[in-house]
């Protein structure tokens, strides 16, 4: 019997993440995994399985596919997977650029939650950057915008980094009321 992800045919199995093989597209081959509704959604699960690298070359295909076929639905979160990474990577600068640009992009899509957690994720890279007063800023605009729209688009998410924030600075009152 083939495993889940092993082929059918051959009763073969993958280790979990593997890609099943590549599609072509005119910015190279992205792999098949996750593939059907944009590239970027590839580079998620390659961010996630730590192959950075790879991750953020599928992440630029995805942004510069976007920006090919004018799509700000496509370009809004692969400018944000982008960002994320770059966090991650440690290019904080770079992220904060790429994440204002998905911000940007999601308000003209009139999705005003979304543009919200973008500027929550700025608010995170400058926590990193040891820039405490703009990631208090920035998380005080978060939670207060959130309240206004009614919404909990990455809310529990959000309330970890900011936790995580307070405890760094000090705060552990505060952190314990987040």
């Amino acid at each position: 019997t083939a495993s889940r992800s092993g082929s059918a045919a051959t009763g073969s199995a993958r280790p979990p993440g593997a890609p099943g093989g590549t599609v072509p597209t005119r910015h190279g081959e992205v792999p098949r995994q996750r593939t059907t509704r944009h590239p970027s959604a590839g580079g998620e699960l390659t961010h996630r399985g730590t192959r950075l690298a790879e991750a953020e070359d599928l992440y630029r295909r995805a942004v510069a596919l976007s920006q090919e076929i004018g799509s700000l639905r496509s370009l809004a979160p692969s400018l944000q997977n982008l960002g994320t990474l770059c966090s991650a990577s440690g290019r904080y600068d770079e992220a904060v650029g790429h994440l204002g640009r998905s911000a940007e992009a999601l308000r003209q899509l009139a999705a005003e939650p979304q543009a919200c957690e973008s500027m929550g994720l700025i608010a995170d890279v400058r926590a990193k950057q040891g820039r405490v007063d703009e990631a208090r800023r920035g998380f005080d605009a978060y939670f207060s915008r959130v309240k206004e729209l009614g919404t909990t688009v990455a809310l529990g998410a959000m309330l970890r980094r900011y936790a995580e924030f307070l405890i760094s600075t000090g705060d552990l009152r505060g952190a314990s009321s987040a």
